[in-house]
């Protein structure tokens, strides 16, 4: 009988230690954009029920933050490709993609409140 062939497991993350720096900006970076767009979809959430209470339609500010946040996935992916990013070590990319999250959840919300 013929073993079975083994499961392929993805490659181990390399976190190098001499970057605390950078691994303690990463986490401040990526905490600040998950808290920010949290709050922005409460937000979001609670303006769509009280729309829909008072019978507004909420699709204009619910279809703006979506598009806001869906331009930034997309630029998102595109830096995570970049060939430049590549060689760095984890820790110092996923600083670097911090960085570049965290503006589009306030974007969002600025112009949540500008058009409101």
């Amino acid at each position: 009988m013929r073993d079975a062939a083994p499961a392929s497991s993805p490659a181990p993350v390399d976190v190098s230690p001499g970057k605390p720096l950078h691994a303690f900006l990463a986490v401040v970076l990526w905490v600040a954009t998950a808290a920010s767009l949290a709050c922005l979809l409460l937000f979001v959430g609670t303006m769509s029920l009280w729309m829909a209470a008072a019978d507004v339609n909420p699709l204009g500010y619910v279809a703006t933050t979506l598009a806001v946040l869906a331009v930034g996935a997309v630029c998102l992916s595109a830096v995570r490709k970049l060939p430049r990013l590549r060689p760095l070590p984890y820790v110092t990319r996923a600083a670097a993609l911090g960085a570049v999250a965290c503006p589009f959840p306030a974007a969002a919300a600025w112009l949540l409140f500008a058009t409101g």
